[in-house]
């Protein structure tokens, strides 16, 4: 009876916590939807190591999907201190002179 009640939970999960799921752009689109971020500029506030990337936050449209390049933790030190900003221009040079 457990492999049954297993399969049955499976089958009821909803389509967007199954692995490799991509929102529609609808979804996508939506106001409330945070899958489809700009990768941006992340500070550590602990170590200030600069580096591109996007932080790690819960969609709450997409709760299940996980976005495995997104940054939790400083890959420099390892601190959880981190803050975005808009700007991604980390690590290019002006060239307009």
């Amino acid at each position: 009876m457990t492999t049954r009640n297993n399969a049955l939970a499976y089958v009821s999960k909803s389509p967007t916590s199954f692995p490799g799921y991509k929102p529609t752009a609808d979804q996508a689109e939506s106001s409330d939807c945070v899958c489809e971020r700009p990768v941006r500029t992340i500070l550590c506030r602990s170590c200030g190591y600069i580096f591109p990337g996007r932080l790690r936050v819960c969609c709450p449209v997409h709760q299940t999907t996980i976005h495995l390049m997104d940054i939790n933790c400083c890959p420099n030190c390892r601190a959880v201190h981190l803050k975005e900003f808009k700007s991604a221009n980390v690590g290019k040079k002006n060239t307009s002179n």
